[in-house]
């Protein structure tokens, strides 16, 4: 049964995990580390930005993908969760 006095929404992450470009590099995002092919934990004690969480493999040389042959979606989701996260932080600062 569904609580009608509870709000309903759908956690931050999972809209992130929409995002398969990074806009400002012009690539498409990897999801297995290159050296281990084990999965990035983002949120975790472990991880380290631009490191594998598993075997701290530096991320940020790979196979890369040129922007101008990706599809219009993925850019403007990409986009989309860009200026979600730019309107919660400066709603953050100005509260």
């Amino acid at each position: 049964m569904v609580n009608t006095n509870s709000p309903v929404y759908e956690p931050l992450i999972w809209l992130i995990k929409a995002v398969s470009v990074c806009r400002k590099h012009n690539t498409l995002l990897v999801e297995r580390c290159p050296n281990c092919s084990r999965r990035n934990l983002v949120m975790d004690r472990r991880s380290s930005p631009g490191f594998c969480s598993h075997c701290n493999t530096w991320l940020g040389k790979g196979r890369t993908s040129n922007l101008n042959i990706l599809d219009h979606e993925s850019r403007i989701k990409a986009m989309m969760v860009e200026r979600l996260l730019k309107n919660i932080a400066y709603r953050l600062r100005t509260a």
